[in-house]
C-alpha cells in the first residue's frame, strides 16, 4: 500500500504560503462522523468532513515560557495530496 493510501501517513513541512509564522506539525489522513464541509486551501474545493480527507495541524511557538505553543488546523481534499506535498516542499 503506498504511503499516501495509509490512514496514518504523516509528513512535516514548511509553513503554508499565507501563514509564514506557522509550521506544519503533521498531516494525517482521516474521516469523521461530523456533518458539514470545510474549504480546502490548496484546491479551493469544498471537502465533506464525513468523507476521507487530510487533516493538517499547524503550530506556532510562542515567546513566553508560561504560554504554550499555539495550534491550528485545516482540511485538505483527499485527492489533493500531490498538490499539498508540492505546497509544503521547501523552496
Amino acid at each position: 500500500m503506498p504511503e499516501t493510501e495509509s490512514r496514518s501517513a504523516r509528513v512535516r513541512g514548511r509553513s503554508p504560503p499565507d501563514r509564514p509564522e506557522w509550521e506544519v506539525s503533521t498531516v494525517c489522513r482521516r474521516g469523521t462522523n461530523h456533518d458539514g464541509t470545510a474549504t480546502c486551501p490548496v484546491t479551493g474545493a469544498e471537502v465533506a468532513l464525513d468523507e476521507s480527507h487530510f487533516y493538517v495541524t499547524l503550530w506556532k511557538e510562542t515567546a513566553s515560557p508560561v504560554r504554550p505553543a499555539e495550534y491550528d488546523h485545516f482540511v485538505v481534499a483527499d485527492g489533493a495530496f500531490g498538490e499539498l506535498e508540492q505546497w509544503l516542499v521547501s523552496e
